[in-house]
């Protein structure tokens, strides 16, 4: 049910017609795009490293939508001495550690950059989107997300000391807003990036593909077989070996992970036994997330 109606002038589109729905959603309409953001929604943008466009990707979770921007929660690495201009070089990972912040992204720039994520995709679906843009499992209620968040803005511990043996710094964010939306710490586009092929399609798909492709190549050229042959062996028992270590990492900061959260949920519910302290504490754990 539409809340209400507003016009208000983009930067680069125009008149942009707002509506407003009453779970607090924001529908942005246009000429030429129409794009829903809602509480709760996974979203990513990409970014270049070292010049290479669409190498990495962004990752947060709306939190709160307003009429001309949303509010983002996100994961990013954050130094001692960051003024958002240090050089990189500069930059000594022992005094950085990973944080959540708050981020208000005016809806113009969202529409143009951040893309929403959707769950609970049949692998039909993913067989031609780039990892981590499409997720085959479902999500969980926006409540249960929500409090995660809370969870995790809460216990910043756990963000801290992220940059881990085996996975990259560049898909910690993907991984956090993954478990906030599920519970499972997990980067589809971190396991597509070394050699896991089937995390493109969201399935278990192991290396075979890339052996295919090179005996394919082998029987065109037989002369290059042998090479093609030990070359493409060894990268993939490399790949499929990085592959299994992050899965093992995730697992095991999943446990963690959720046994802490599952603690605190019940400490809480015993704690807050009377329904109107519980709904007091839920509109706290809400508006603290927001804001």
């Amino acid at each position: 049910m539409i809340h209400k109606k507003e016009t208000v002038a983009g930067q680069e589109h125009g008149e942009v017609l707002l509506e407003h729905d009453s779970d607090g959603s924001v529908e942005v309409l246009s000429q030429n795009s129409t794009i829903t953001y809602e509480i709760g929604d996974h979203v990513y943008r990409w970014q270049s490293f070292l010049g290479v466009p669409f190498h990495t990707q962004q990752h947060g979770i709306v939190v709160a939508c307003e009429s001309d921007s949303i509010i983002l929660a996100l994961v990013r690495k954050q130094y001692a001495f960051d003024s958002g201009v240090i050089d990189t070089v500069l930059k000594d990972d022992a005094d950085a550690e990973f944080c959540m912040f708050r981020e208000r992204i005016p809806l113009h720039e969202a529409r143009e950059s951040w893309h929403k994520i959707p769950y609970g995709v049949p692998w039909t679906k993913r067989l031609f989107t780039r990892a981590g843009t499409a997720n085959p499992i479902n999500a969980d209620p926006v409540e249960e997300v929500m409090s995660r968040i809370a969870f995790v803005w809460k216990n910043s511990a756990l963000l801290r000391n992220m940059g881990m043996e085996h996975t990259s710094e560049k898909d910690i964010s993907e991984c956090v807003v993954v478990w906030c939306k599920t519970g499972n710490f997990h980067s589809y586009h971190g396991l597509a990036k070394v050699g896991h092929h089937g995390a493109d399609m969201g399935s278990n798909a192991t290396m075979a593909g890339s052996i295919v492709s090179q005996i394919v190549a082998s029987a065109v050229v037989p002369i290059a077989a042998p090479v093609f042959v030990v070359y493409d062996l060894a990268n993939t028992v490399k790949s499929m070996r990085a592959s299994q270590q992050c899965q093992k990492e995730w697992r095991r900061i999943t446990w963690e992970w959720n046994d802490r959260y599952s603690v605190t949920k019940t400490l809480k519910a015993e704690s807050h036994d009377d329904p109107t302290q519980r709904e007091e504490d839920q509109s706290t754990t809400e508006h603290s997330v927001a804001n």
